[in-house]
């Protein structure tokens, strides 16, 4: 189940720089690319990465948080982070929503 959370608890998230221990991706991103990321983290001290962000050039402030429809839309996430990868990738997701908002755009 998503947690709820604010706009200003979104926009932080949305204004934090991409680093060594952050990144951010469009929901339209790859297995391959969540699979490359996550394997950069645990190979390394370990991040934190966002999944339904569109790049800053695309769109700009709450536009940029796109999410998924549903949980299910993003699966592909648990499945990237352990098939085809030994050891497993260590890893937590926190499916996040804004709120209040008319229609859920679920964050990973």
């Amino acid at each position: 189940m998503p947690r709820a959370i604010s706009e200003e608890e979104a926009n932080k998230i949305l204004a934090r720089p991409e680093s060594h221990f952050w990144d951010d991706k469009s929901a339209k991103s790859k297995g391959g690319t969540i699979q490359k990321i996550g394997c950069a983290f645990a190979n390394a001290d370990g991040g934190e990465f966002a999944v339904g962000i569109e790049d800053r050039k695309a769109k700009s402030g709450l536009d940029r948080w796109q999410g998924f429809a549903s949980e299910e839309d993003g699966n592909f996430i648990h499945q990237s982070l352990v098939k085809d990868v030994d050891p497993g990738v260590p890893y937590a997701i926190d499916w996040l929503e804004i709120e209040p908002d008319q229609v859920p755009r679920r964050l990973v």
